[in-house]
Parts: structure tokens; sequence; C-alpha cells
């Protein structure tokens, strides 16, 4: 045999382990993109849900909004009861503190007559 026999008989032999490497490097590659693919798949899967979450925000907020103006109108509702509720209760007070004022008067008058008498 020739040296260029022999380099070709020495090329030939290294082959099968190359052809493993290869291999596996082309596996590692296949599966690499497969995991990409599903990662992609999850990424483009949660993005839907965000655009469809985010599609319906306005009407969320619409809903919301009319939510929290039922409440305003409830409690402005309530707060006028209480008002008128306790109005009468204002006014007796008022009253009260009149007729307590006109008592005291009497009798500081009362006092002060039993005094100089």
């Amino acid at each position: 045999f020739s040296k260029e026999h022999t380099r070709e008989f020495a090329a030939l032999a290294s082959l099968p382990p190359r052809m493993n490497f290869l291999e596996k490097l082309l596996g590692n590659l296949e599966s690499a993109a497969l995991k990409r693919t599903h990662v992609k798949e999850d990424i483009d899967t949660e993005l839907e849900g965000v655009r469809s979450a985010l599609a319906t925000l306005p009407h969320r907020m619409e809903h919301l909004e009319k939510l929290h103006e039922k409440d305003l109108q409830a409690l402005q509702a309530a707060d006028d009861q209480i008002t008128r509720d306790l109005e009468p209760m204002l006014e007796s007070r008022s009253e009260i503190e009149e007729r307590l004022r006109q008592f005291e008067a009497q009798l500081l008058d009362v006092a002060n007559r039993s005094w100089w008498c």
C-alpha cells in the first residue's frame, strides 16, 4: 500500500466515530429545536391569553365603573335617608337645648331673687 492509501484507510477508519459524533450532535440539535418549538407554542398560548384578557379589559372597566356608580348612588341614597331620619332628632335636640337654656335662666333668676330676699 502506498502512503496515500494508508491515509485514506485511516480517514475511513475514523469515519464511524465521527459519524457517531455527528449523529449525536444532530439528535441534540433536533431535541433543542423540538424544545424551542414547544417553548414557542407555550409563549404563543400565553400571549393569546394576554391578548384575550386585554381585549376584555375595556368591557371590564366599563362594568366596574357601572358598579362603582351604583355603589355611589346607593351610598348617597343611604346618606339622604339617614339625614331625613336625623333631622327630626336634630330639631328636637335644638328645642331641648333651648328649653334647657330657658330653664337655667329661670333657675338663675329664682336663685338671684332668693339671694336678695
